[in-house]
């Protein structure tokens, strides 16, 4: 299981209240006045953008588990309205992962497991009720409900009615917000964001520089984007569409079938 793989299996099936983890504090009530006016203008150079790119790091560490530091790298793209591919490679030997949303569907790509599942976005029609609480289904839920990595939809642009938001710091042309969740979905997930970006007055205004996700169960990870860039022109919905691999078995769980790509 790769490191984005754990992270989802994770936030799946999280139960805060019955495990031992440090007791998260209260999201604020609101969001301050300062923090309101850099959220609007984030929010209208964000919905500017068709699409937009960016190559990024991942550091990831835990106080509580004692292990170094494990650090991945990968490349997000995103086309409006809720289209993105992103691939991830890990410094472990665990292969890689990819995933593509096509809108309908998100396919998994493991490369140590040399599997793509697919996840439709769409419930289907379950006989036994039981099954629409399925892992499977609680994925479809989360990926519907925006509930792609919180640092990559810092690309695309956030939901500020989701979070309590104040200002961190400002100057030397950038602009820290730190965020924390109202839901009790995020909240299950992580519970404090710190998020660098460009400031007003850069060439392209509002765009991440570093976001700082705090989980409940002390695991730190530090997102550093680079080389990022919007409103490509050769962008168009065909490059978000699923794409076989050689010797890769395509998984789709909610059919109960497996189908081959191999020859």
């Amino acid at each position: 299981m790769g490191l984005f793989t754990a992270t989802l299996a994770a936030a799946l099936a999280a139960d805060p209240a019955g495990a031992e983890l440090p007791t998260a504090p209260p999201p604020r009530p609101a969001t301050d006045p300062e923090a309101a006016k850099h959220l609007a203008a984030w929010k209208k150079a964000a919905d500017g953008r068709k699409n937009i790119r960016a190559v990024f790091s991942l550091t990831r560490s835990n106080t509580l588990e004692g292990f170094r530091e494990e650090h991945s790298n990968g490349a997000f793209l995103a086309m409006k309205p809720d289209l993105f591919r992103f691939r991830l490679a890990g410094d472990r030997d665990h292969g890689y992962e990819a995933y593509i949303r096509d809108g309908d569907s998100v396919f998994y790509y493991d490369g140590h497991a040399r599997t793509v599942t697919e996840v439709a976005l769409k419930p289907q029609q379950a006989a036994d009720p039981a099954a629409r609480a399925s892992p499977e289904q609680r994925l479809r839920d989360w990926l519907k409900s925006g509930g792609e990595p919180f640092a990559l939809r810092c690309l695309t642009g956030v939901d500020p009615e989701r979070y309590a938001v104040s200002l961190a710091a400002t100057g030397k042309g950038v602009v820290d917000l730190e965020f924390e969740p109202r839901s009790e979905q995020d909240q299950a997930y992580w519970y404090r964001a710190r998020v660098r970006l460009t400031g007003p007055d850069a060439d392209a205004p509002y765009v991440p520089i570093e976001v700082r996700v705090e989980r409940r169960d002390a695991t730190v990870k530090v997102w550093r984007f680079a080389d990022v860039r919007a409103d490509l022109f050769e962008i168009d919905r065909e490059v978000f569409r699923y794409e076989p691999v050689p010797g890769f078995k395509l998984v789709t769980p909610r059919r109960d079938s497996v189908k081959s790509d191999q020859p």
